[in-house]
């Protein structure tokens, strides 16, 4: 089947598809102009669309220009794929020398056997060379970090397409050294003539892969660019915590949980004490510190489960599962000792410190919704302002859990 190929027609169909996948690679690059890598991929391929070209009008351009020209052509695209593969796998450092110096051997090496003393054997052999050592490295470029990577199955594929040229450059090498005599490439053994059916195939293949990746990176990088928004949505980014918007989604399918099983929940509101005084003393700046603060003393001083908001300028809520409103209670005298000894730095270095005073709830039998639980709450926080501030007020028991001047 291989003796029967017309090799004119391969390369006539190697021409036409390197023009059709340099087109699709440019409009692939002109989509993802941020992805690293594509524009190089882009630009290897409109090189190799060139060079397949200039070699297939190798009876009407003179042999300088079929033959060197089209391999120095050809040369590139490897070597471009080479540097986006690199770059795609977030290497900025690009080896130009490195390139440059293999690239201006393998040109010497096609002068000196096309004019000095032509041989169409020992070309074959520098050409199946540079491929080969090329191919290599993109592979190895790939599959090096292959498990760190999520799109691990395409770089297995490109690799191992980069592996295939590798070994076959590899054979047509040993079997030129082996035959030796080429007399013409378009009529010489079955491998050489192989090697155009292969050239297009897998340049074909690779280009739908680097296409494949490369959207699957955007994709990918779309869904967490889509997620921190969701997440920013659902944040308060002063304190860091959740939002009340959040807070009152989870509220409602913690209820629901607590009604269908029977178990306890109970909910925690806290302003800062004096906060007003904090910003008019020390400005805004300051105060925004003191959110922070507060919400780094929260999540520290809280389990994984429980609902942590900020759900107005200085007031915060607390929304705790599988917890009774007395255990609600020694958590919030917890983290009120917390903010009590907490300081904050602010400009000038200044330290300051500021309390806040506690109301805490339990889900009771006639509780539908947050909102039933919420006034409560906020009733036994200003009970704890007008007990003197810094302290914890349970609405159930009505009366200050600890006072502290």
């Amino acid at each position: 089947m291989i003796g029967a190929l017309d090799v004119r027609t391969v390369s006539f169909v190697g021409m036409v598809a390197g023009i059709s996948l340099s087109v699709v690679m440019v409009l692939n690059w002109q989509v993802q102009r941020r992805q690293p890598g594509v524009a190089w991929w882009a630009l290897a391929y409109v090189l190799g669309s060139l060079g397949l070209i200039i070699t297939g009008l190798r009876n009407i351009l003179p042999d300088f220009l079929s033959i060197v020209l089209g391999n120095v052509l050809l040369d590139g695209f490897i070597c471009l794929n080479w540097v986006g593969i690199r770059r795609f796998v977030g290497k900025t450092a690009i080896p130009w020398l490195a390139a440059g110096a293999l690239l201006a051997a393998h040109l010497c090496f096609n002068l000196y056997y096309v004019i000095i003393a032509p041989d169409i054997a020992a070309r074959v052999i520098g050409f199946c060379l540079f491929h080969a050592v090329l191919s290599v490295l993109c592979a190895a470029e790939l599959l090096r970090d292959i498990h760190r990577v999520r799109e691990s199955a395409v770089y297995a594929v490109i690799g191992g397409i980069f592996t295939t040229h590798a070994l076959f450059n590899g054979v047509r090498i040993a079997v030129t050294v082996h035959g030796r005599s080429i007399e013409d490439l378009l009529t010489a053994g079955p491998i050489h003539r192989f090697a155009f059916v292969e050239g297009v195939v897998l340049s074909v293949m690779l280009a739908c892969c680097l296409i494949i990746v490369s959207n699957q990176r955007l994709r990918l990088s779309l869904e967490e660019h889509k997620e921190r928004l969701e997440k920013l949505a659902l944040t308060d980014t002063l304190s860091g915590l959740s939002n009340r918007r959040h807070f009152i989604e989870c509220a409602s399918r913690e209820i629901e949980r607590a009604r269908r099983y029977n178990r306890p929940l109970a909910l925690i509101m806290l302003d800062i004490d004096h906060f007003k005084n904090v910003n008019d003393s020390y400005g805004h700046q300051c105060g925004d510190e003191v959110i922070k603060s507060i919400g780094h003393t929260l999540r520290a001083g809280l389990r994984e489960q429980d609902v942590i908001s900020r759900i107005g300028g200085e007031e915060f809520a607390i929304l705790m599962p599988e917890t009774s409103g007395e255990k609600a209670t020694e958590a919030a005298e917890r983290l009120r000792e917390l903010q009590q000894a907490a300081r904050v730095i602010c400009c000038n270095d200044v330290k300051i410190g500021c309390t806040a005073s506690f109301g805490v709830t339990e889900l009771n039998a006639g509780d539908a919704t947050i909102y039933d639980m919420l006034p409560r709450a906020d009733k036994a926080m200003y009970a704890a302002k007008n007990a003197g501030r810094n302290c914890v007020v349970s609405a159930e028991i009505a009366a200050p859990a600890a006072v502290k001047d």
